[in-house]
């Protein structure tokens, strides 16, 4: 038997237990479980051989041996996904003998036009389709003369193809249900709906359909024959990541067994006092537990210690390790987070933060109905209602109509405080549309005495006119107001698309003087392909500088914010790598480097939740405390929702933000003890607009680091500076107590840049040591 663990200091933390080396099937009771699997063992589902075909002893167990010479292949029994709504895994091991063109590994269907197949070799690729949608997994191939896995999962729109266990290709467009396929009576092993085809030449085991999407975690886990267990430590009813100083701890694990086999172990817990001196002992359960293959278990106990706690798994054939521990801190961490719902966060789409300097209240102004959202801590937000007035008679003449929706096309609302203006001093501007994706546009300007309104009927600033040879270039809308810190003068940047963000120069009124010009251009792209959008300037007095934020790409997934700085405000604004940000006609790319420093995109930490297109943000300085705001989607296309995150400022003085959202924490003195172990770790990067999917770094008790094939050192000030050496990347990092929302529990996470000013985030997750 090996045994591998999981630690994660005084964290969530997780034990991995290993036994032989064959892939397995699993069943996640009725919530996540097998729905369908051919195994040709005891507990396989209908099948027949034909033009025989012939049973052999694969790697687990029996397997079916197909001669493509003799055109054999397995049918499989009718309609085996008509019922078969939501997510969905399909997973099948194979080892194929040769690199025939198109040969079936899996084929589903009734005819040519309804089907569903993967081939090891699709034009050279690996190939999954289903009813037109395609995964390719472009440089990965199959071992010719092994035994192979694949693996597709799909949740919501989002497709991946495992090859092995590794992460082989992506689609976020797969939306059809397994049951699209209807009453199907073409379903084969080794066979193709198409004549054409090569029938498969090799042995094919364990095609299991789950009905739900596993993550790359649960994928590893079945290839690895893998038992998962997570414990945890409670203080009352409090979930803590420390002993704390009464000594009452209560100590759960929960275990999956993910192994082929039975799993036979139990669980004690260790005590110790702030001498390091054993206080007590005690088994988290009444005996041994034995579980069966997908089965799982819940084990606890309570301990006093005022020290450390530490937990250790006993195996049947009487070896001993040590799960998990937990260490007395002074730190604090947030315990809890609020749930996002429709009354609070989700739905916010463009947030712009302001705190009103009356009342200490913090309001967020979201695009499409403009509602106000408010807070008193930045943490818990609830939706108050809308009291924009009718769109505007000024807006109703220059679209040259009546039945303009009160609400349609209303974009990007800000808030600015004029504190020269005695009676009116919130003043919000907002944007109309004729269209989505048209340039006939305005931005107006709304007044009022309260940070909610009532507000005044608004006037138009500016506005875009399609087609006009100047006032064609740009889009009016997304407007953000900013304050020259020596000169007191207001300005307006404002943009979408077309030739990029714009700057104008605003009177004391908040009138322009040239409604024919649109100003000058500050931030873009390439002849406006991809953006940007969202302008928004703020001052740092730390620094010296303005720095101009804007979202690149599409709001509905790849949007990415991009950062530019300059000692002016009217400009020119440089990225990290001193370029400017102002082109237009000149290309973007020089070396494949685009421009803008990226301080946020699409992310997923350890195959957790997704979250799409983290964009169109404003920031907040609240006396030195900085924080950025933006919206995010789970899905694609999907309702967009708050973020509130901390953000600080490296050596350099570029921004980095926290990778989780907000939930209270401030940076503290943590010890090293905490930092220890394993981290999802993800590199921003800054030519990329794709998901990026976190991978293990381990940090070593020993101050070595291991980050795939990489190895390093770690260093850590004894406060909250960490310092990563990882090949030839330095990364200087700092880290905070967070509260981790996906896995409902206390954690750890840290932001830093390397020394080109790329952005690395990391949480803390699951270590994984080898025993044998």
């Amino acid at each position: 038997m090996k045994l591998k663990k999981t630690i994660c200091a005084a964290l969530a933390l997780g034990l991995v237990l290993s036994s032989a080396n064959a892939f397995a099937v699993r069943d996640m009771g009725d919530t996540g479980k097998i729905v369908y699997k051919v195994t040709f063992d005891d507990d396989s589902a209908e099948y027949e051989l034909m033009d025989g075909a012939s049973l052999a002893e694969g790697e687990d167990g029996m397997a079916v041996d197909l001669d493509s010479s003799k055109s054999q292949y397995v049918k499989l029994g009718d309609s085996i996904t008509a019922d078969m709504t939501g997510d969905y895994t399909i997973s099948v091991d194979f080892l194929p003998r040769d690199e025939a063109s198109y040969p079936r590994v899996f084929d589903i269907g009734s005819g040519t036009d309804n089907t569903m197949f993967f081939t090891h070799n699709g034009g050279g690729l690996p190939k999954f389709r289903f009813k037109g949608n395609d995964l390719f997994a472009a440089g990965m191939k199959f071992n010719i003369g092994e035994w192979n896995n694949l693996t597709i999962t799909r949740t919501g729109t989002d497709a991946v193809m495992y090859i092995n266990g590794e992460t082989a290709a992506t689609s976020n467009t797969f939306a059809n249900d397994l049951s699209l396929l209807g009453e199907t009576n073409a379903n084969y092993l080794g066979k193709s709906q198409y004549a054409a085809d090569a029938y498969f030449n090799g042995m094919i085991d364990n095609f299991v359909i789950y009905n739900y999407g596993l993550s790359e975690a649960e994928v590893k886990s079945v290839l690895g024959n893998e038992a998962d267990a997570e414990i945890r430590y409670f203080d009352g009813e409090n979930e803590t990541v420390f002993i704390p100083s009464d000594g009452n701890v209560r100590v759960e694990a929960e275990t999956k067994n993910f192994t082929p086999g039975e799993l036979s172990y139990y669980y004690i817990a260790l005590a110790y006092d702030e001498n390091g001196r054993l206080s007590s002992a005690a088994p988290l359960s009444d005996g041994r537990q034995t579980l069966a293959p997908g089965e799982t278990a819940a084990d606890s106990a309570d301990i006093s210690a005022s020290g450390r706690a530490d937990v250790y798994a006993v195996f049947e054939d009487g070896s001993v390790q040590k799960v998990s521990s937990a260490v007395k801190t002074d730190a604090a961490f947030p315990q809890s987070a609020p749930e996002d719902t429709m009354e609070t966060t989700i739905g916010v789409h463009d947030p712009s933060i302001f705190k009103d300097p009356q009342s200490g209240t913090y309001y967020v102004y979201s695009t499409g109905m403009i509602d106000i959202f408010k807070s008193d801590d930045l943490i818990n937000w609830t939706r108050t209602v809308n009291t924009l007035p009718e769109v505007p008679e000024c807006v109703k003449e220059i679209y040259r109509h009546d039945d303009i929706s009160e609400y349609s096309n209303i974009w990007a609302p800000d808030m600015f405080y004029n504190e020269n203006d005695a009676e009116t001093p919130y003043y919000l501007t907002c944007s109309y549309s004729d269209a989505f994706g048209q340039n006939n546009s305005s931005m107006i300007l709304f007044k009022s005495d309260s940070p909610e309104g009532p507000w005044e009927n608004g006037e138009i600033i500016f506005t875009s006119v399609t087609g006009d040879e100047e006032l064609g270039k740009v889009n009016a809308i997304d407007s953000n107001i900013a304050v020259d810190r020596e000169t007191g003068k207001p300005y307006m940047v404002y943009g979408s698309f077309w030739e990029g963000l714009h700057m104008k120069a605003l009177n004391d009124d908040f009138t322009v003087d040239d409604m024919s010009s649109v100003g000058e251009r500050v931030f873009s792209r390439y002849r406006g392909v991809g953006g940007p959008e969202g302008g928004y300037i703020v001052y740092n007095e730390d620094t010296g500088y303005y720095y101009m934020f804007s979202s690149y790409d599409s709001l509905n997934d790849t949007y990415n914010i991009r950062v530019a700085r300059s000692k002016s405000i009217t400009g020119p604004y440089v990225d990290q790598n001193g370029e400017s940000v102002d082109r237009y006609d000149d290309p973007e790319e020089e070396a494949g480097n685009l421009y803008g420093y990226k301080l946020t995109g699409s992310y997923q930490f350890d195959d957790q939740t997704t979250y799409y297109g983290p964009g169109h943000n404003s920031v907040l300085n609240d006396n030195g405390e900085w924080f950025l705001v933006h919206h995010t989607r789970e899905t694609v296309g999907g309702y967009a929702t708050l973020h509130v995150r901390r953000m600080y400022w490296n050596e350099d003085g570029w921004p980095i933000v926290m990778p989780e959202r907000y939930a209270g924490e401030e940076l503290q003195t943590l010890s090293k003890e905490l930092i220890c172990g394993t981290w999802d770790y993800i590199s921003i990067g800054d030519n990329t607009n794709a998901m990026l999917r976190s991978k293990k770094l381990i940090l070593n008790s020993d101050m070595t680091l291991t980050y795939g094939d990489v190895s390093g050192t770690w260093d850590f000030d004894g406060e909250y500076t960490l310092t990563l050496n990882m090949g030839d990347e330095k990364i200087t990092a700092a880290v905070s107590a967070a509260y981790d929302r996906d896995r409902e529990a206390p954690t750890l996470m840290f932001t830093g840049t390397n020394e080109d000013n790329v952005q690395k985030w990391g949480k803390k997750g699951v270590d994984t040591v080898i025993y044998k």
